[in-house]
């Protein structure tokens, strides 16, 4: 969403405007279950015993970007 103002009431115009509310919730909800899937991703890396190098954090992200696609 970023820094524009929500709205209170949604018009129910289609496609939905980027103030809509209904937007707003969608996009707050996709961002917390990317950041959910990435901290369980890293979780699970350092379980396997990783000590957290620029490649075990790659792989990680794209662990995460792979739940998330398979999720929604």
């Amino acid at each position: 969403m970023g820094k524009t103002k929500v709205k209170k009431k949604c018009c129910r115009s289609k496609p939905r405007c980027k103030r809509c509310p209904v937007t707003a919730l969608l996009d707050a909800r996709a961002k917390a279950a990317r950041k959910t899937a990435r901290k369980a991703a890293e979780a699970e890396g350092e379980a396997a015993g990783r000590t957290g190098s620029k490649a075990d954090r790659k792989a990680a992200r794209k662990a995460a970007r792979k739940a998330e696609r398979e999720a929604g």
